[in-house]
């Protein structure tokens, strides 16, 4: 039990139990990285740490993970996983506005730990959920050794509710400690980043992320979990949520439409043809980006002499696709790409992205 089970970033974990074991956990931490890192899940560990009753794990800056206090925490590594909080989930997008910011969401599996996560159409951390964050940090613990409150995704916060949260990190209470978690460190307030110890996790090593796979859903294949540590970009999380039957159905249509693209003399029937299938497919329009987008960082590392990163499965196609397209066609479709995700909120049509995008990287 205890920090052993967390996946990657050694140093940022070794900095973390140096801190509990000298008893000097700053009242804001800041864990920074990307999406499906861990941020949540190091937080959670760092809140069971805290209040842990094992003297022995103590010494050794740990969790025991056995007594009441972390038991009554675990939850919160998962709360998407809790019962009650999936129905709340579920009904946060039938609630009038009026609703939502009398009863701010937050999810707690203890009195004293509790985590702030992005509600609403936009997926923020509300000013609502500020305000009670700053009430309930006055108040003394009613069981812990000190209240700890985790802000999920913090750099999802609006203007007001990042100005409700500065309002408690410039004058923190002895009792509490706030964890904040963000994607994109840099889109924290200055005047946020400046009060907090910040710790970035980077990907963890594909190993590291089959080896989670095998303990974690042991009926998994051996090729799948090396598939899916080599998708996920080291990211535990990511794998732990792929589905590899959509993600090599959406490969192969999209690596045949690349592919149809760059044929000296294409079809433009069948090229049309590629991109109404894969505009009737289900997937949102960003995850069938994300696809190409991952087939084009792969096809410039096979042009580079360099092993395939992600696509392990389709390196014979993309090396053999990877001869037919030079420097400039790599710009072009990059670019092209990058133009159609900064204007997914638009409500793009699907089919007529991609078949814009399908013309626009025929040579």
């Amino acid at each position: 039990m205890g920090f052993d089970r967390f996946v990657g970033n050694p140093q940022a974990v070794a900095a973390l139990r140096r801190m509990l074991a000298a008893k000097r956990v700053p009242h804001s931490l800041i864990l920074a990285g990307p999406e499906g890192s861990g941020k949540h899940t190091l937080a959670s560990m760092m809140a069971r740490a805290m209040n842990c009753l094992d003297d022995e794990a103590l010494l050794a800056g740990d969790f025991c993970g056995l007594c009441t206090p972390c038991r009554r925490i675990a939850p919160m590594e998962s709360p998407e996983q809790d019962e009650e909080f999936a129905k709340i989930l579920a009904q946060r997008p039938k609630m009038r506005a009026e609703d939502r910011r009398d009863h701010p969401l937050l999810f707690s599996s203890h009195p004293d730990v509790m985590a702030f996560l992005p509600d609403g159409p936009l997926r923020q951390i509300s000013i609502d959920q500020g305000r009670r964050l700053k009430e309930l940090a006055q108040f003394l613990p009613a069981e812990a050794r000190r209240r700890i409150f985790i802000v999920d995704q913090a750099d999802r916060m609006d203007a007001a509710g990042a100005n409700s949260l500065l309002k408690v990190l410039e004058e923190p209470p002895d009792c509490a400690v706030l964890i904040l978690t963000a994607t994109h460190y840099y889109d924290l307030l200055p005047t946020i980043r400046s009060r907090g110890i910040v710790l970035h996790l980077g990907p963890a090593a594909p190993e590291d992320v089959e080896r989670f796979l095998g303990a974690r859903l042991p009926e998994m294949s051996a090729a799948d979990r090396r598939l899916a540590a080599h998708l996920a970009e080291g990211s535990p999380g990511h794998a732990l949520s792929l589905d590899l039957d959509t993600v090599r159905r959406l490969r192969t249509a999209a690596l045949g439409l690349l592919s149809a693209a760059v044929e000296p003399k294409r079809n433009f029937d069948d090229l049309l043809a590629r991109t109404e299938t894969l505009a009737r497919d289900g997937e949102p329009l960003e995850n069938l980006l994300a696809v190409v987008y991952s087939l084009l960082e792969d096809l410039l590392l096979v042009r580079e002499g360099r092993p395939v990163l992600r696509n392990i499965e389709l390196d014979k196609a993309l090396r053999q696709m990877a001869e037919r397209i030079d420097w400039s066609w790599m710009v072009r479709a990059a670019e092209r790409i990058d133009a159609l995700q900064l204007n997914l909120r638009r409500n793009l049509n699907k089919q007529m992205a991609l078949e814009a995008l399908a013309v626009a990287l025929a040579p």
